[in-house]
This record gives structure tokens, C-alpha cells and sequence, in this order.
């Protein structure tokens, strides 16, 4: 029987090297992503209290169960810039969320 260290082969480790950097970015893009995510969420949840003095529980549901940055960031825009509740949720079921 032959034996074979494979980590004493320079492919090898350049190979494995690569893959756990990759992982590690991968892992820290990920980390990013939800982070914004729950900012954003909070954001919103935090300008319709303030803003409004409402805590929608079905639209916040709603509002937490979507993963698109970009929606979110719409939905928070739009809390900043409406005047009332009501034209917030108007706004907002154009978005179709």
C-alpha cells in the first residue's frame, strides 16, 4: 500500500486555501446582507411608531418576512416621505408586498 499526504502537495494546499478564502468571504457577504436587512426592518418598524404612532402587527409581519434590500429600502423611503398612515399603506400596496 502506497500512502499519499495530500497536504504536502502545493496544489493541494493552494487549492484548499482558495476554497476556505472564499468561504470566509461568502460567509462575511451573507453576515452583511441580513445585517442591512434587519436594519432596515427596524428602520421602518421604528418611523411608522415615531412617525405615525402605529405598530401595524400585520403589515410589521408582513414587512419581516421579505428578504429584498431593495423592496425594503423602497418601504422605508416611502415611510419617510408620506404624511399620513393611510397614504403609507397606499403607497406600499402599489409595491405589492
Amino acid at each position: 500500500d502506497i500512502t499519499i499526504d495530500l497536504t504536502k502537495l502545493r496544489l493541494f494546499r493552494e487549492a484548499f486555501e482558495k476554497t476556505r478564502k472564499q468561504a470566509i468571504e461568502e460567509g462575511i457577504e451573507q453576515g452583511r446582507k441580513e445585517g442591512i436587512e434587519k436594519g432596515l426592518k427596524d428602520a421602518i418598524e421604528s418611523i411608522l411608531i415615531v412617525k405615525f404612532g402605529r405598530r401595524d402587527k400585520k403589515l410589521l409581519a408582513k414587512i419581516k418576512k421579505i428578504k429584498d434590500i431593495d423592496l425594503l429600502r423602497k418601504i422605508k423611503t416611502e415611510a419617510m416621505r408620506t404624511k399620513s398612515f393611510n397614504e403609507f399603506i397606499k403607497k406600499i400596496e402599489k409595491l405589492k408586498i
